[in-house]
């Protein structure tokens, strides 16, 4: 099932925190974090949200068998962690600014060096 909250603008909304998509704190499809062979529920998260989330849930839940596990935020299905690698997309946007900043600097000083202005 279909749990996308869509705004008037377009927008979709975490559906933890029930917050619009920013430039730093983007919202993605829940599919992009979680294996979930037993439902067909989509939805967004912050991943920030997921994370926080994901602790509560394993502090407080344990299943049957003694194990804690994660869960459907809709159904309760169990769902299985998608390995991601160390950055989040935050990590990987900010890495990204600093690049470009470094390489707008880099550009000014060589522009003052063509000109022969002194830095």
């Amino acid at each position: 099932m279909n749990y996308n909250i869509m705004h008037e603008d377009g927008e979709t909304e975490c559906i933890i925190c029930f917050d619009k998509t920013y430039i730093f704190n983007k919202v993605h499809p829940i599919e992009k974090y979680y294996i979930m062979p037993n439902c067909g529920c989509t939805y967004n998260v912050h991943v920030n949200c997921l994370k926080q989330w994901q602790k509560q849930q394993i502090a407080t839940q344990i299943n049957i068998n003694g194990t804690k596990e994660l869960l459907c935020l809709y159904c309760n299905s169990p769902v299985t962690e998608i390995n991601k690698s160390c950055c989040s997309d935050t990590t990987i946007l900010k890495i990204k600014i600093i690049c470009l900043v470094v390489g707008l600097i880099i550009i000014i000083l060589v522009l003052f060096h063509l000109m022969g202005l002194k830095y």
